[in-house]
């Protein structure tokens, strides 16, 4: 429920809004899974399940306005969401180093909506609407063990769907992922990459979005008194979406929002200790959101006031960067003393609000632990 209005008093153009009744919301679920094994090196499993969730009820919303006395009553009486799934998977081992893993997933939704009263003479479930949608998915990847400590995931997954529900829901979709992992003793090392794109084009509206993912990851433990780790993310998302909105009492329709982000993440921290006496640890952190480049003003949208009013919210450049530091000393067997401190800094380079976002603070504590 969204409203916006504006009067010079309590009469004017406001508005009351009255809403009122009783509901039950029963929620009914279901799982039915089979495992076959038709040979040591062969793996195959079945599940089913079931989702049901209603709102049954007798509510009304009123909305009044103060200066004609104008009303509109609607009344709601009934959402039903049921979802049944099913999803074969198969893993084949080949061999030690090499397994072969698929997959078929199928889904259907069904929601139905009664949005009025029925009266003698009407149809006993009112104003009644319902939509079905049915998705279908196909999956496969392979594991490779070349060597002990290295392991390498390659999978992809490719599904369609009928009738998505709304302009963002999933229609024509594929992803494609990899992931190598390499560890040895105390040293891990891990990366990954995945991309998802979802192309939802329906009669009133299209919609488009593509992510990509990129991630690193190490820790290691040379020494008993020494450990570090580090990690690296990037993820990149970009979506397209169709607009129809009022601007200065006007229509505004066929126009397109295209909104890119680019957010990197990393992070470091080192743990040692002094003399069995205290632990130390030192981290550091920052997430930074690059945009696209853009210029985040209107005045560079050209003449066109639509164009000036989207351009804003197309893109938030920001950053969060935040040092830390703690000590923890021993003071007996089983008591402990510990201090920290943390600094954020926070800062958006875009200019919605006025001034622009961008603050600082020192966060220091204590305390003292006791274990039993």
């Amino acid at each position: 429920f969204d409203e916006f209005v504006t009067g010079t008093n309590r009469v004017g153009f406001n508005r009351q809004t009255i809403v009122g009744g009783n509901a039950r919301r029963p929620v009914t679920t279901g799982d039915f899974l089979i495992s076959l094994f038709p040979s040591s090196r062969l793996t195959i499993t079945n599940n089913t399940s079931i989702h049901s969730t209603r709102i049954d009820g007798d509510s009304s919303l009123r909305v009044l306005e103060n200066a004609t006395l104008a009303s509109e009553l609607i009344y709601f009486r009934f959402l039903g969401i049921r979802t049944v799934g099913n999803s074969t998977d198969a893993t084949y081992r080949a061999s030690r180093w090499l397994t072969f893993f698929s997959g078929y997933h199928f889904s259907n939704r069904l929601i139905r909506s009664v949005e009025n009263l029925a009266f003698p003479g009407e149809s006993p479930f009112g104003e009644s609407h319902q939509q079905e949608n049915t998705l279908h998915s196909g999956l496969a990847g392979v594991r490779i063990k070349p060597v002990k400590p290295l392991t390498i995931i390659l999978d992809g997954e490719l599904a369609r769907s009928d009738r998505p529900f709304t302009p963002v829901s999933g229609r024509n979709l594929h992803a494609l992922g990899a992931r190598v992992q390499y560890k040895q003793k105390s040293l891990l090392l891990a990366g990954a990459y995945k991309q998802n794109y979802n192309v939802n084009s329906a009669s009133v509206s299209f919609h488009s979005s593509r992510s990509r993912s990129y991630f690193f990851d190490a820790s290691w433990t040379p020494r008993d008194w020494l450990s570090w780790e580090a990690s690296y993310a990037k993820l990149h998302l970009d979506t397209a979406t169709s607009l129809a909105f009022f601007l200065q009492s006007q229509l505004i329709e066929g126009r397109q929002s295209v909104y890119i982000s680019n957010i990197h993440t990393a992070n470091l921290g080192v743990r040692f200790a002094i003399a069995r006496k205290a632990d130390v640890f030192l981290g550091y952190s920052i997430s930074r959101d690059a945009g696209d480049g853009r210029s985040t003003q209107a005045a560079g949208a050209g003449s066109d006031p639509a164009r000036q009013a989207l351009v804003p919210f197309q893109t938030f450049p920001l950053r969060y960067e935040s040092p830390l530091a703690r000590v923890s000393f021993r003071l007996r067997q089983n008591v402990r003393w510990n201090a920290g401190w943390q600094f954020y800094r926070y800062k958006e380079e875009f200019h919605l609000t006025f001034p622009t976002q961008d603050y600082c603070a020192h966060t220091g504590y204590t305390s003292l632990s006791w274990s039993f």
